[in-house]
């Protein structure tokens, strides 16, 4: 498996996720206010509380893999929650 990100490091591919973040969490509100997304869908950015450290973490322990595993668990938090919360409320909305 030698794809782009392994081939470049650990250090690339973890700006390379804070980038994914920003742009991910930034989408829910420019979305909104472009009108391509019901303001119900603001109720994504909860997750941000949860986003920050770990992508604080992800970007200052980028080559130490054991330091790196609380960062993995809110990822999955993250993933699973922010489209969840945003349904929400696109249906309460």
């Amino acid at each position: 498996r030698r794809h782009l990100l392994v081939t470049a490091g650990a250090v690339v591919a973890a700006r390379w996720y804070v980038v994914q973040m920003v742009l991910a969490f930034a989408s829910i509100p420019l979305g909104v206010a472009a009108g391509f997304l019901p303001v119900g869908a603001l109720l994504g950015l909860l997750m941000l509380p949860v986003a920050v450290p770990t992508v604080r973490d992800v970007a200052a322990h980028a080559q130490a893999v054991e330091r790196l595993l609380p960062a993995m668990r809110r990822k999955v938090l993250i993933n699973l929650q922010t489209p969840v919360l945003m349904a929400a409320g696109m249906w309460l909305w």
